[in-house]
């Protein structure tokens, strides 16, 4: 008789029957034996796609995939960059400026031609800032300050104010134009219009060629001492300071007050504007008491500092 028997080998030849069987889903639940499971599987994973697997860079698919992407970012790129549609062609001008359409057009057509990065246009969307208005129009139109309230509405429209420099005097050029100026004594441009009232005029001996927006002309010292007078001038007094001219320009040059009733004051550069309202309000009291008087003046010379001279028209010393 034969008895069939399946034996197992255990070590150096000793044989465990069947009965020391152990059962297989016993043996995969021994301590770490799914962990190291797990990490083969990554193991694989990872050889898989260094060698070229289904899904690698250097496939086929993945290098089509890869120049795909590249194209797309392309594309969209020069759409947002070279595209009219993100390039500013709308502004909106919060509150009263004194340039025209065609005049804010010329600024951003001026953006236009500049170049951010050598091949972006100036007025793009994403890069155009206050700082860029501000300097075009700065550099185009010198009365203006700045941008102000900036802001942006996508895709290409800009919301912003301008805010102009204040004029301070009316320059008369040696041909007659009139051109407004600044505290500063800077051309903001000519005037073409009725001037606001209150200015003085102030007269050089420039010539009109020369008086370009953003010149600067006359000297502070002169410019202070107009303003100062404005300033000082008695609300009181019938008569108002409408004009001053420096008469010449030497060292001990003579400067010329013109009054609204057509006679003007002599005084001496480095005059102290404080001593002359105060000298030209003494001679008012005490020698031209009468308006009869004082509007028959051809003027009143207060260069001298211990004494005043006065002058009616027709007399000699009016020619």
């Amino acid at each position: 008789m034969i008895i069939s028997m399946t034996l197992r080998f255990n070590g150096r030849g000793r044989a465990t029957g069947l009965k020391n069987k152990v059962n297989p889903s016993l043996r995969f639940r021994r301590q770490n034996f799914q962990a190291k499971i797990e990490t083969q599987k990554m193991k694989n994973s990872a050889k898989r796609y260094h060698s070229g697997g289904s899904f690698g860079i250097f496939t086929p698919v993945g290098l089509a995939a890869a120049l795909g992407g590249l194209i797309l970012v392309v594309v969209c790129s020069w759409f947002f960059v070279f595209s009219a549609k993100f390039l500013v062609n709308q502004a909106a001008i919060e509150g009263g400026t004194t340039l025209t359409a065609e005049q804010i057009d010329k600024i951003f057509y001026n953006l236009q031609d500049k170049r951010i990065f050598f091949i972006i246009p100036g007025n793009h969307y994403l890069f155009l800032d206050a700082k860029d208005i501000s300097a075009e129009a700065q550099k185009l139109y010198p009365h203006i300050e700045a941008a102000t309230n900036f802001q942006k509405d996508f895709p290409n429209k800009v919301v912003f104010g301008l805010a102009e420099k204040k004029y301070a005097f009316v320059l008369i050029g040696n041909d007659g134009r009139h051109y407004l100026v600044d505290a500063g004594g800077i051309v903001l441009g000519a005037l073409r219009t009725a001037a606001p009232e209150g200015l003085i005029y102030l007269k050089t001996a420039e010539p009109s060629g020369s008086l370009l927006p953003g010149a600067k002309v006359l000297n502070e010292a002169f410019l202070g001492f107009a303003e100062k007078i404005k300033e000082l001038w008695p609300a009181a007094w019938q008569f108002k300071p409408v004009s001053m001219e420096i008469y010449s320009e030497k060292e001990a040059g003579e400067h010329r007050i013109f009054t609204s009733e057509g006679w003007f004051i002599k005084t001496e550069r480095g005059d102290n504007p404080e001593n002359l309202i105060q000298n030209l309000s003494l001679i008012l009291q005490d020698e031209i008491k009468t308006d009869e008087v004082r509007q028959n003046l051809a003027y009143i010379d207060l260069r001298l500092s211990n004494r005043a001279f006065y002058c009616s028209k027709g007399q000699a010393c009016s020619r």
